[in-house]
C-alpha cells in the first residue's frame, strides 16, 4: 500500500426482515460474517479489521473471528432509515476521540458477502490506489436498463431518464443503448477524509467489476449460496 494505512470495515447491524439474523447465519457451519472477516485479516492489503455492530451477540461472534470491535453502536444510528455513512461519521469520530490512528483508506465490506475472498480484496485496493479517484464501487453490468422503465405521476407513465431530446429510448434495441452497471454491494473503497465532507463517495467515482457475486438479501440468495459452498 506504499505505506498507506487502510482498514476493513463490516457494518453488521441486528435485526433483519425478509432473512432473521442474517449477519450470523450458518452458511458450512459458519457464521456468514465470518468470512468476510477472515478474508480481511488473512488480506495483505489491510492494516486492521472492524465491526461496527449494535448486537453484543453478533460483536462477540465477530471477536471470536479476530475482528476489532471499537464499540457497540447507538440504536440512533442502527435502526432500518439509518444510512452507512451515520455509522462511518461515528467509527471517524471516535478514532478522533481516542487519538487513534486515521487510515487513508477504508475498504467497506459487507457481512452478506461471503464470496469476496482475500486476493480480491488486494486487487481491489491494488487497483484503486493506482487510479486517481475519491472512492470506488463493486459493480455489474445490469441485466434491465432503465431506459426501458417508467414511474408513475398522476397516474400516467414517465420515463425514468429525462429524455430532453424526446427520443423514444424505450422503443430502441437493447444494443443501442448505454451499457448500465449496478452496484452489487460486495467491496467498496473510499479515502476516508471524505466523512468529513458527509460522504463516503465524492465526486471521482471508479468501478471494480465483479460478475455473479451474491449480496444475502433473500430466500433465493441463501440457495445459490449453499450451492456455491456445496452445503447439502
Amino acid at each position: 500500500n506504499n505505506g498507506k494505512t487502510v482498514y476493513a470495515v463490516i457494518l453488521a447491524r441486528f435485526g433483519s426482515k425478509k432473512i432473521k439474523n442474517k449477519n450470523i447465519l450458518k452458511l458450512n457451519k459458519k457464521p456468514l460474517i465470518s468470512y468476510p472477516i477472515k478474508a480481511s485479516i488473512k488480506s495483505k492489503s489491510i492494516n486492521k479489521t472492524f465491526v461496527l455492530t449494535d448486537s453484543i451477540k453478533y460483536a462477540k461472534i465477530a471477536e471470536k473471528y479476530g475482528a476489532i470491535i471499537p464499540f457497540i453502536r447507538p440504536k440512533k444510528i442502527s435502526n432500518d432509515n439509518s444510512r452507512d455513512i451515520e455509522a462511518f461519521k461515528y467509527f471517524y469520530n471516535w478514532l478522533e476521540e481516542n487519538n487513534k490512528k486515521k487510515p487513508y483508506l477504508i475498504v467497506h465490506l459487507r457481512a452478506t458477502a461471503p464470496m469476496v475472498d482475500y486476493k480480491i480484496i488486494d486487487k481491489a485496493v491494488s487497483y484503486f490506489l493506482k487510479n486517481n479517484a475519491d472512492s470506488m464501487k463493486s459493480v455489474e453490468i445490469a441485466k434491465d436498463t432503465p431506459y426501458k422503465m417508467w414511474m408513475l405521476k398522476n397516474g400516467l407513465l414517465k420515463t425514468v431518464i429525462k429524455n430532453p431530446k424526446n427520443e423514444e429510448y424505450w422503443n430502441y434495441p437493447r444494443q443501442k443503448l448505454p451499457l448500465i452497471f449496478k452496484q452489487n454491494a460486495q467491496i467498496d473503497i473510499f479515502k476516508t477524509r471524505l466523512i468529513k465532507k458527509h460522504t463516503i463517495s465524492g465526486k471521482k467515482i471508479i468501478p471494480f467489476m465483479l460478475d455473479n457475486f451474491i449480496d444475502l438479501d433473500d430466500k433465493n440468495d441463501l440457495v445459490k449460496l449453499k450451492k456455491i459452498f456445496k452445503v447439502k
